[in-house]
């Protein structure tokens, strides 16, 4: 009868032979939260990264709950990050979280504890493509994202892990993921810097390049 609408947000825990073992809509029937990504660290603890109602409004937010579906803690992101694009467990036992702008274009980073600690922020960052955020064993963060322009090429960030800049590089490419491997190198992915396609590069602890794969679909031209 109407256009589906942000009305509240679900969390479902299923056993090994997907038979439901308990539903949960949080926070209210029909509050206008939402969720983008849920992620379990080994004591089977979920946090849900999505928006919720916080005391200043709707927020981008990780809401912990233990395996049981208790609700331990809410964190509200009251720094403007941005919406929740994305959001990851680190090698040294934090998570980092990615937001945009939901005009503009702004890009937003976190940092914060298991507990739901706030440990540093850095936004606004301007950048003509979304972002994201990832950790290595030693408690810094790698951070990429695109120039304020269209094809101003990319730039990534490494971060200490009190929040303050180590160095940032830019790049030929329109890279918008970043993972840190076991040997603590982040790894980018995206898009050529002209065209459509794939491109991915590995950077070393100190910003230079180890290798490039500027055409890794090849022929394909994806999308």
């Amino acid at each position: 009868y109407s256009n589906p609408v942000v009305a509240a947000s679900i969390i479902m825990k299923f056993d090994v032979s997907g038979n439901l073992l308990w539903r949960q809509i949080f926070d209210g029937p029909f509050d206008g939260s939402s969720t983008n990504k849920c992620i379990i660290d080994a004591s089977n603890n979920i946090y849900v990264l999505g928006t919720g109602v916080s005391p200043n409004g709707l927020r981008t937010r990780v809401k912990k709950f233990d395996a049981t579906g208790a609700v331990l803690w809410d964190y509200f992101d009251n720094y403007g990050v941005g919406a929740p694009i994305n959001f990851k467990f680190t090698p040294d036992n934090h998570i980092v979280i990615a937001g945009r702008g939901v005009t503009g274009n702004i890009n937003g980073y976190s940092k914060i504890d298991l507990n739901g600690n706030h440990i540093w922020n850095i936004s606004p960052i301007t950048s003509f493509t979304v972002g994201d955020i990832a950790g290595d064993a030693f408690g810094n963060s790698y951070i990429v994202h695109g120039t304020p322009t269209s094809g101003g090429g990319t730039i990534v960030r490494k971060i200490k892990p009190n929040g303050n800049e180590i160095w940032q590089r830019n790049f030929s490419l329109t890279e918008f993921r970043i993972e840190v491997g076991s040997d603590n190198f982040p790894v980018v992915a995206g898009f050529p810097i002209a065209g459509a396609g794939a491109a991915f590069a590995k950077i070393n602890s100190n910003g230079n390049l180890i290798w490039l794969n500027p055409d890794a679909d090849g022929p394909n031209i994806l999308l």
